[in-house]
Parts: structure tokens; sequence; C-alpha cells
């Protein structure tokens, strides 16, 4: 079980993880925290989470939020979309910007029930 500050460790280190430039020093350093992040998708969803909130609560930029959207997000939501769903319906309710962020995932492995709750809580911010 991770804590607060290992979450908080994760988060800036997929952010400067993403800013790298590929095949940099800081990139290859840093890319543990891509498997890191993808396991806890699959394996903790609450932990995932938590750290996707973390991210997103450090008000990164438009490409990275794309990149959130695609992983973990759409990641977490297919492995355990029913577990996370109502967590993404309150972010997107609270969050314009969380809405945003929100239509870059895509359906691919998202049962087709979440996939309607996830387009209207983008549409309206609603459950």
């Amino acid at each position: 079980m991770l804590d607060d500050s290992e979450k908080s460790r994760l988060a800036d280190a997929w952010i400067a993880l993403q800013k790298a430039e590929m095949h940099s020093e800081l990139y290859k350093s840093h890319f543990w925290v891509f498997d890191k992040v993808l396991d806890l998708a699959e394996t903790s969803p609450l932990e995932c989470w938590d750290v996707v909130m973390k991210i997103f609560m450090k008000e990164p930029d438009d490409e990275l939020l794309a990149i959130m959207a695609a992983c973990p997000l759409e990641d977490l939501l297919g492995a355990h979309g029913e577990q996370i769903i109502s967590l993404v319906e309150e972010a997107a309710q609270k969050y314009p910007r969380f809405r945003e962020m929100l239509s870059g995932v895509w359906q691919i492995s998202i049962s087709d029930e979440i996939w309607r709750r996830l387009q209207i809580a983008i549409a309206t911010g609603k459950r």
C-alpha cells in the first residue's frame, strides 16, 4: 500500500517522464514510473486513482492531460471501470478541465455501460 508521499512522488515522476525528451537520460531514469502506474491501473485501482488526481491537481498542460487520458485513465477505466466510475463522475462534476481531459479517453476496453456513464459525465458533468 502506497502512502501519500509515495503517491506524490509517483505523480511528480510521471510528469517528469512525460516532459522529458525521449531517450534522454531524464527519460531513461524515469521510465520506471510508466510501468509502475500501469501496474497500479491493473492491480490497485484506488491507488492509481489517487496518483491520477495528484497529477491532475498539479494543473498539467493540455498535452499532459491528453497523455493521462490515454494512460493511465483509459487503462484504469478498462480494467476497473465499475469500481472507479463514481469517482470519475465526481471529478468531472467538480472540475470542468477534468471533463476536457476525459474527452481524450477512447473506449477500447471500457464496457458499454461505463462508456455511457463517462460520456454523460463529459457532456454534463453529472452522473
